[in-house]
């Protein structure tokens, strides 16, 4: 399982990202080699497709967004993927 952003215990808004281990009852911490990752955000919607997690929207303690990335899964590589008329912000969406 992969959990990515949300809200922290303070309230905070993050960007972290986590593996859940089934066999053995553990998380582990993403760290990402990638030099742009997406913006601390709750609210997102997340996708799995193959070997590829896509994120959608969401919102930070002020601004809805309308960006999609993608996480390698086997990388951890994130990747922004800019495409024409995405549709508009939006927060609390499902996929």
């Amino acid at each position: 399982m992969v959990m990515f952003g949300g809200f922290k215990n303070d309230g905070e808004r993050c960007n972290e990202a986590y593996l859940f281990h089934f066999g053995d009852h553990r998380w582990e911490k993403i760290n990402s080699p990638s030099k742009e990752v997406p913006n601390p955000r709750a609210g997102h919607s997340a996708v799995v497709s193959g070997d590829d997690m896509y994120i959608f929207g969401g919102k930070d303690s002020e601004v809805r967004m309308d960006d999609l990335w993608k996480l390698n899964l086997k990388t951890f590589e994130w990747t922004r993927i800019n495409s024409p008329d995405p549709p508009s912000t939006r927060c609390g969406h499902n996929a």
